[in-house]
Parts: C-alpha cells; sequence; structure tokens
C-alpha cells in the first residue's frame, strides 16, 4: 500500500537557532567541542563516548526522553568477525535474560 505524497512545509522563521539545537539535545558542550572543531577545520572531532551525568529520573531539570534509557554494553570499533581463524578472540555465544 502506497502513501499518499505530502507537501512539503515551509522552514519555520519564528524558532530561535537556540530553540531548535535544544529540541534535537545539543548541549553548549557539543557546540563547543565537537561541532565548532568541524565546521573550522572539516574534520571530525575526536571525543569519547561516556558520560559522567547523575542519571536522569534523578535531575531537576526536564531532559530528553531517550536520556531515560542505559543500556550497559561494550563497543568495539572494527571487530574481527571470523569465528573460524580468530576462534580464541571470537564468540557468538549470546545470552538472553539473566546473567549465568
Amino acid at each position: 500500500e502506497d502513501l499518499k505524497p505530502v507537501e512539503p512545509r515551509a522552514l519555520r522563521k519564528d524558532v530561535s537557532l537556540l530553540d531548535r539545537q535544544q529540541a534535537f539535545g545539543y548541549t553548549q558542550e557539543d557546540t563547543k567541542l565537537l561541532m565548532s572543531p568541524m565546521a573550522t577545520t572539516g574534520q571530525e572531532a575526536v571525543g569519547s563516548m561516556g558520560t559522567d551525568t547523575p542519571i536522569s529520573a534523578m535531575s531537576d531539570r526536564s531532559k530528553l526522553l531517550y536520556t531515560y534509557f542505559k543500556q550497559n554494553f561494550a563497543q568495539v570499533t572494527n571487530p574481527p568477525i571470523d569465528p573460524i581463524r580468530e576462534e580464541l578472540v571470537m564468540s557468538l555465544v549470546s545470552f538472553i535474560g539473566p546473567r549465568p
């Protein structure tokens, strides 16, 4: 079933840049440490993935919905996905439910 075509909406001129940044979760730290270096040098800024902020439920300020959810995981960039030749360092075993 096809969707009906939607007419593009005109860009709202009455919304400030700060309001737009807050709506999408940008902070002053994001702008200073990530966006500015990318805009001035054209290269991707280097940063960490960790966060040392308290959990959102304990905050007095309203937060974006996705900050209330946390996931425990270890992210590995460019992992060796070759379980045959790298059997000692690679496992395809997955657990669902409580930890064994």
